[in-house]
């Protein structure tokens, strides 16, 4: 059973869905968000009626169906996040049971997966080597299996491709555990047609073990304590969502809108020092990102 408290689970099951976003940030955008419509409304309304109790009012109504709105989009979330959670860890299981499996046992796998999609008469040529029939035309298939984390680099692309042209092997079907590094890919993606060979990677393999059924209960989750993605309440990542380059458009929104109450709806200094304080945040945003890209772009020429 899963050791956690359902409140956990829920950002947990959240932050899945938002890649390099964090929970709280995620949390913060919202509520500014929908501060800054509430805010556009209430200001236009007043604008137009010149009362500011049925403005606010009105106001306050739509603050709340935007929090009905988010609340449906947040449980979305949730159900989407739950799966992809799952997923994650069936892959990153089943990733670390191929890479550390022996050869026989990665070689039974890989001959029911060449069974299931149709290949007859497989034999084995020489280790990591077979041959296959399939549609009447002998298919050669090389696994590449190297350690884990490792990229396959453009040298072994360039040697198995040797190999292949040097035995005229018509169909060819690599499968590789590893992830190609970039130079590796663009030489695969140049020779591939003209050669007739197929890359077979690690996500097929773990795609046509999940659509088989071949993950037990062992590839599911129990506990999420052991899970190296967590959910973090820390100043860093609130900080690091700040400084977020596209978040200036909005907080120059902000600045522009309660620049704009204090001076039209409610005839008070704490429109205007919250304004400054999105226009200041502005300042800072843009002078932080330049100085990012400045030193990526000092470290890049070196």
């Amino acid at each position: 059973m899963i050791n956690m408290d359902d409140k956990f689970l829920k950002r947990l099951y959240i932050e899945e869905t938002l890649k390099t976003r964090k929970y709280m940030g995620f949390r913060l955008d919202i509520a500014l968000v929908k501060t800054i419509l509430t805010m556009i409304v209430l200001t236009a309304l007043y604008l137009y009626t010149n009362d500011l109790i049925f403005s606010i009012i009105i106001g306050l109504q739509l603050f709340l169906i935007l929090t009905l709105l988010n609340k449906a989009t947040i449980d979305k979330k949730i159900k989407i996040g739950k799966e992809k959670l799952s997923q994650r860890i069936k892959k990153e299981k089943f990733k670390k049971k191929i890479f550390y499996s022996d050869y026989n046992e990665f070689e039974n796998f890989i001959m029911l997966y060449l069974n299931q999609y149709r290949y007859k008469d497989i034999r084995k040529i020489k280790e990591y080597c077979y041959s296959a029939v399939k549609n009447g035309e002998t298919v050669y298939v090389y696994l590449m299996k190297f350690y884990e984390d490792t990229c396959i680099e453009k040298i072994d692309i360039r040697n198995l491709l040797t190999m292949l042209i040097d035995e005229r092997a018509k169909n060819s079907i690599v499968i590789t555990l590893n992830d190609l590094n970039e130079e590796a890919k663009e030489m695969f993606e140049k020779y591939k047609d003209k050669i007739s060979v197929e890359l077979i990677n690690l996500d097929d393999l773990y795609s046509f073990a999940d659509k088989n059924s071949l993950l037990s209960e062992a590839y599911e989750y129990k506990d999420i304590e052991n899970l190296d993605k967590k959910v973090h309440k820390k100043t860093s990542d609130i900080i690091g969502n700040i400084f977020i380059n596209k978040k200036v458009i909005i907080y120059l929104l902000a600045a522009v809108l309660f620049y704009a109450m204090h001076r039209i709806v409610f005839q008070s200094q704490m429109g205007l020092y919250i304004s400054y304080y999105f226009i200041i945040l502005s300042a800072i945003n843009i002078a932080y990102n330049l100085y990012k890209s400045f030193s990526k772009k000092k470290i890049e020429n070196k």
